[in-house]
């Protein structure tokens, strides 16, 4: 509407363009606002359906956070599928993605999608204090919802980004999603041991499980490599593997969370 009120004022400038008639500069100036006012709540528009598209995510994804699927990852080996809210969300996520194609240009449709994958990954993390227990099984559940997500949200910017939007965008995803899929991996139980050393000190611990061998590697990659989680989110990981594990102890995940704090205060969150 803009492009046309600025074209009508030009008409008035030139005799006899198109036989157009010639308008008041007061009917121009009242095209201009309307217009102005329009593009206005276009944006507004686009900002509600990239606020939307969110909030479907929260909804779908809640139930993992805060609800009953938390008792859903402690299952046998035909319990590995995408969790049902996952599923629903990924379905809900590629029908918006074709409603919005066919209203938007793709610049428009990709700001909508912009930044869903660190919402996800992030989400599927907070699910953990949520999860009451989890196993190997449970591990690859959470993973293959990392990866289902991962997969709609690729379709979702394929079909909506230029080239090389869309390859900005796919590596903006598979890292924020891979760090989902890292956090859940390292819950993964490896061979027990009896000891942990580090640089500065050693902790021997009478009682071996599957979570504390867990706990060792983990704490031990802190060490070398550095935190890439906050301390907080460890934290929960700790207290997901102490309610996993039969023979853990309220005592010996104490001192898995005392060590924890060690280390991180001493190392300090880099992420």
């Amino acid at each position: 509407m803009t492009q046309l009120a600025q074209k009508l004022r030009r008409s008035n400038e030139v005799v006899g363009l198109l036989s157009t008639p010639k308008l008041s500069t007061n009917s121009i100036q009242t095209l201009l606002s309307h217009a102005k006012e329009f593009e206005a709540m276009s944006d507004v528009c686009l900002v509600v359906l990239h606020l939307e598209v969110r909030l479907h995510c929260l909804y779908h994804l809640s139930p993992l956070v805060s609800g009953p699927s938390g008792a859903h990852f402690h299952g046998g080996p035909d319990s590995t599928d995408p969790s049902p809210e996952v599923t629903r969300l990924n379905a809900d996520l590629l029908a918006a993605e074709e409603v919005l194609t066919a209203s938007l240009d793709e610049r428009k449709v990709a700001y909508v999608f912009d930044g869903l994958s660190h919402l996800c990954a992030t989400l599927l993390i907070d699910a953990a204090p949520n999860v009451r227990k989890i196993n190997s099984n449970g591990i690859k559940k959470m993973c293959r919802n990392v990866f289902s997500v991962q997969h709609t949200l690729a379709t979702v910017s394929a079909s909506s980004s230029s080239s090389a939007a869309s390859a900005a965008a796919s590596a903006n995803r598979d890292n924020s999603l891979n760090m989902a899929k890292q956090y859940y991996e390292m819950l993964n139980n490896r061979p027990q041991v009896e000891q942990v050393s580090f640089f500065f000190c050693t902790l021997r611990l009478d009682l071996t499980s599957n979570a504390f061998s867990t706990v060792k590697d983990m704490l031990n990659d802190i060490m070398e490599k550095g935190p890439i989680f906050t301390h907080e989110q460890y934290k929960r990981a700790l207290e997901l593997l102490h309610r996993s594990d039969p023979n853990s102890t309220p005592e010996l995940h104490k001192r898995y969370a005392a060590k924890l704090a060690e280390i991180i205060k001493r190392i300090g969150v880099t992420v």
